[in-house]
């Protein structure tokens, strides 16, 4: 009957006060990552299409800007050329080929490089495959084609 505690005595305060929050970061922490790694997972395979497209259309500018610098290297005055018709080369045999020695530096030159291997293609369907130059029945280049990728298409 007298166990009650006395209006004036102070109120007993709990010892386990932090543990709240201790336990609530270690549930909450897992949770998030898993939430991170599920959106990752969804993720990262879109983010690498699009980052393979945008590759993929950087080499096709480059390879048009080549098939262009061909183009216009064929029909300078100053340089000599004549293409065997309905055949094609690769613009890396070209160097070598006394022909086309004089054309090749030409285009080199229009392309602002030592070397055409010095150009990089990033895209897979470009990468480590020659540069083959087409030439039609009439003797003109009719397209520059690297892996899958025409140009003009």
């Amino acid at each position: 009957m007298y166990n009650r505690i006395p209006p004036y005595a102070p109120v007993p305060k709990p010892k386990d006060k932090g543990i709240g929050l201790i336990v609530g970061l270690c549930i909450a922490i897992p949770v998030c990552l898993f939430a991170l790694s599920l959106l990752i997972g969804i993720l990262a395979p879109q983010y690498l299409k699009y980052v393979e497209k945008s590759r993929l259309y950087a080499d096709k500018d480059m390879l048009d800007a080549i098939y262009n610098s061909c183009i216009v290297a064929s029909e300078n005055p100053n340089v000599s050329v004549s293409f065997k018709k309905g055949t094609s080369f690769t613009l890396e045999d070209a160097e070598d080929d006394e022909d086309l020695k004089d054309w090749y530096k030409e285009v080199c030159k229009l392309m602002e490089v030592d070397s055409i291997s010095d150009i990089e293609f990033r895209s897979k369907e470009a990468k480590d495959t020659p540069i083959y130059i087409q030439i039609d029945e009439k003797g003109k280049i009719s397209s520059v084609v690297k892996g899958n990728l025409t140009i003009p298409e």
